[in-house]
Formats: structure tokens, sequence, C-alpha cells
């Protein structure tokens, strides 16, 4: 029987994410926390645009059409922070992908995260167009789905859970490489690709343990550097699965 290809070596992906992190920690953290601090502005400005509405609606009409129209607020709220968490997810993801190829992205890509958005003319169009709308939600979908599936499979009988946490590794990478794929099927191409992969991945992430036993010895600090880094040893696992797989993908 003929021994599967799995590509390049344990080694030789961790030296590969070793060169393509070395120099970027401090660029990619600034990225991460700067992306993280445009949701925490999202949210709270949305909120603050809530409140004022509810304020003026309250002033005009009664309890019952405010508490009808603080529901409809609230979902079409809802719907777009979960958007732009979904975007923002994507874009966290594709800067450790681009950054592990030696691209350099910048940080102006971000506004390109409010482009459904910014103008008047989109967002009245918004309820005609279900299906872009819908689309625009995959990635966060896949988000929770990936989630709540890894937890449930832990709380039941912590295999599963570790099962489809290395089944489902590839989720993130494929969501950034094509954020309309819906979520079912990124999760099943995810599965497809780690068929055979799976006990590799486990034996990447063991031979790091002692690195990580290293970064969690001074307070834990050493983990604002080993996080990053795993990003960028994700990123590399997942160009050279993604290589040995093409002809399936």
């Amino acid at each position: 029987m003929e021994a599967q290809n799995l590509g390049k070596s344990n080694i030789e992906i961790i030296a590969d994410a070793k060169r393509s992190f070395k120099g970027q920690w401090g660029a990619f953290i600034v990225a991460m926390l700067i992306s993280t601090l445009v949701l925490g502005v999202v949210i709270l400005a949305f909120a603050i645009v809530e409140m004022i509405l509810l304020s003026v609606f309250a002033l005009v009409f009664s309890g019952f059409l405010v508490s009808i129209f603080m529901l409809l607020l609230g979902i079409i709220f809802l719907v777009f922070i979960l958007v732009i968490q979904g975007k923002l997810w994507v874009w966290q993801t594709n800067y450790a992908l681009e950054t592990s190829k030696g691209n350099r992205p910048s940080l102006s890509s971000l506004k390109d995260i409010f482009t459904d958005f910014d103008s008047i003319e989109k967002l009245k169009a918004l309820p005609q167009r279900k299906e872009e709308l819908l689309k625009l939600l995959f990635p966060v979908l896949t988000m929770i789905i990936m989630g709540v599936g890894i937890a449930l499979g832990f709380v039941l009988l912590i295999l599963p859970g570790i099962l489809l946490s290395y089944m489902w590794s590839q989720v993130a990478f494929l969501v950034a490489e094509n954020p309309e794929r819906s979520p079912l099927n990124q999760l099943k191409l995810s599965a497809q690709m780690m068929d055979g992969h799976k006990m590799k991945l486990f034996w990447c992430y063991f031979r790091l343990l002692p690195l990580y036993l290293l970064c969690l010895l001074p307070f834990g600090l050493g983990m604002i550097w080993f996080g990053p880094f795993m990003r960028f040893i994700g990123a590399e696992f997942f160009k050279n699965v993604k290589e040995v797989n093409s002809p399936k993908i």
C-alpha cells in the first residue's frame, strides 16, 4: 500500500514558521491589538447610537412600541456587529497567512471591513440584498458553529472535542481565503484536508510543548510571543496541507 504524501516534515514546517515570524512579532501584535480595538469601538458606537435612538423614540411613542423598536434595533445592530466580527476574524487570519508568505499586509486594509456599510445607499439596499447579507454572516456563523461543536465534543466525552479541533484546524485559513463559502462546506473541506494529517498536527504541537512550557514560566508573559508564533505555525501547516491536497480543493 502506497504511503500517503504528507508534504514537509514538522521540523521543516516549524523552521519555515520561524523564518517567516522573524522580525514580525511587533507588527503582528500591533495589528491584532488595533483590529481588536476596532471591534470594541464598533460595539461601543452601536451601543451609544442605540441608546440615543431609544431615548428619542421613548419621548414620542408608548411603552409597547418602544419595546418593539428596541427589539428590531437590537436585531439590526447584532447583525452588523456579527458581520464586523466575522470580517475582523478573516482579516486577522489573512494577516498571519499573508505575512507567512513573505507579504507585508497594510493596516490601512482594515477599512475594507466596512465597505458594505460605508454609504447610505448601501445601507438602504441591504434589505433587498438578503443573499449577500447572508454571505456576509458566513464567517462568523462558521466560527460559532465550529466553537459550539468543539465545546460540545469536550463536554460529552472530551475525545470527540479533541478530534473535532484537529479536523477543523484549517477552517480559519479556509475562511480567510474564501469567506463566501458556506459554514458547513468550510468545516467539511477542513475535515477532508486533515484526513491523514491529524496525527502529524498532533506531533507538531507535541514538538512545541517544551517551548510552550518555557513561555509559561515567567508568569505566562512568554505567551505574548508564543501565541502569535503559533499563528504562523498554523499558517505554515495550512500551506503544506493545501499543497498536498491541491487536487481535492
